[in-house]
């Protein structure tokens, strides 16, 4: 069964700029973690500069520090620790943070997006874990019937995900999903939210042909 295992919270683009919303990300944090002190910091490369804006930097400081392949020097962080800080997300990474944090229901993932070439959105992420919004304050809402679909869909039809997209009953169910107006961003970060571990390549290709059915 596919289903959210762990919690979060999400910096969307739009708010990278926004000082108020990255205080509010730092005191959930500080007021939901059990080990604020014990922070893993993931960026596509080490050599990505942690030093602006301010909240960033806070989050950095003496924090643990890997590249999206789990490459750094001297990382003491270990799962169950404090939470992972995913910086200019990209969705294998976090497809990996999911896998690690499986069963740890206080772990906790934090997004942080930034504009850059090719960057997908995590609000589909986002939706299923019912993750802190630090633009808004608030927290964003699961769907319940998107719950049920991929549910269905990641465990009826885990072969055929893996081939190349066709006609038959696998289209047709992700084509009842894109009559909802989701797109592949949303569809495929939600997927990755409930645990799927597949090829996202290849689902985002399944979901692209059913869209134009």
């Amino acid at each position: 069964m596919y289903e959210v295992t762990h919690s979060g919270a999400w910096l969307p683009v739009s708010a990278w700029g926004d000082s108020e919303a990255w205080n509010r990300l730092i005191g959930w944090i500080n007021n939901n973690c059990q080990n604020v002190g014990a922070r893993l910091i993931i960026t596509p490369k080490l050599t990505d500069q942690l030093n602006s804006p301010d909240g960033l930097r806070a989050f950095a400081r003496d924090a643990a520090r890997v590249d999206a392949r789990g490459n750094g020097p001297g990382c003491r962080w270990e799962a169950g620790d404090g939470p992972i800080i995913v910086v200019w997300p990209e969705e294998l990474t976090v497809q990996n943070c999911v896998r690690t944090v499986a069963g740890l229901p206080q772990q906790l993932i934090i997004v942080l997006e930034q504009a850059v070439l090719g960057a997908h959105s995590f609000q589909g992420w986002a939706c299923a874990v019912g993750a802190y919004n630090a633009e808004t304050g608030d927290h964003e809402h699961p769907n319940p019937d998107l719950d049920e679909q991929l549910d269905a869909i990641l465990s009826s039809f885990e072969n055929e995900l893996m081939g190349p997209p066709r006609a038959g009953l696998l289209r047709e169910k992700l084509h009842e999903v894109c009559v909802g107006g989701f797109d592949e961003d949303f569809v495929v970060t939600y997927a990755i939210a409930l645990g799927y571990q597949g090829d996202v390549g290849r689902l985002r290709r399944h979901y692209s042909a059913a869209r134009q059915n």
